[in-house]
């Protein structure tokens, strides 16, 4: 009964992965291959020396282009109110793999940013290992919140990101 979501979701992270791709082909990287894995896509260059600024320009182009589509989507259905129907779906995982994809967690592209900016500020041994403290104090505040959604009965992050949808699509 999920299909549809389903084959948007992988449209729309297939989509996400090749704007990566574009970038860092346009920046002078080889691209290896685009790898469908149980969590996603994850697109895999042949570098392991970036730049921290093209890795920063690569990191972005994937949400950039969902929140990109999600606004064309938007501007779409105050043309022509009718496809909304259609494109609902296509539009909101637009929005959600964009938004995932910038928590400031490795090895999410806010992660991917994280590390390069503090690599341009400290060494990389310590840029790495202030990352790895951040993941996991967030991943604590992950577990926290999930403990709280099942002791309150609500899914907190659910509940936080339609809300914010709803004020995105109505304002």
């Amino acid at each position: 009964g999920n299909a549809l979501l389903f084959f948007n979701y992988l449209f729309v992270m297939f989509v996400h992965e090749l704007a990566h791709a574009f970038v860092a082909r346009r920046l002078g990287y080889n691209i290896k291959n685009i790898k469908l894995i149980p969590f996603g896509i994850c697109l895999n260059i042949n570098s392991f020396n970036l730049l921290p600024k093209d890795e920063i320009k690569i990191a972005l182009a994937g949400p950039l282009v969902n929140f990109f589509l999600a606004l064309v989507t938007i501007a779409l259905w105050w043309v022509f109110p009718a496809t909304y129907n259609y494109t609902y779906i296509f539009c909101y995982a637009n929005f959600v793999t964009a938004t995932f994809n910038l928590i400031p967690a490795f090895p999410l592209d806010g992660g991917r940013v994280l590390l390069s900016l503090l690599k341009q500020k400290t060494s990389s041994k310590l840029a790495i290992k202030m990352c790895k403290i951040f993941n996991i104090i967030l991943s604590v505040l992950l577990v926290l919140i999930f403990v709280l959604s099942v002791l309150s009965g609500y899914n907190i992050p659910l509940v936080a990101v339609q809300l914010l949808w709803i004020n995105i699509v109505t304002d």
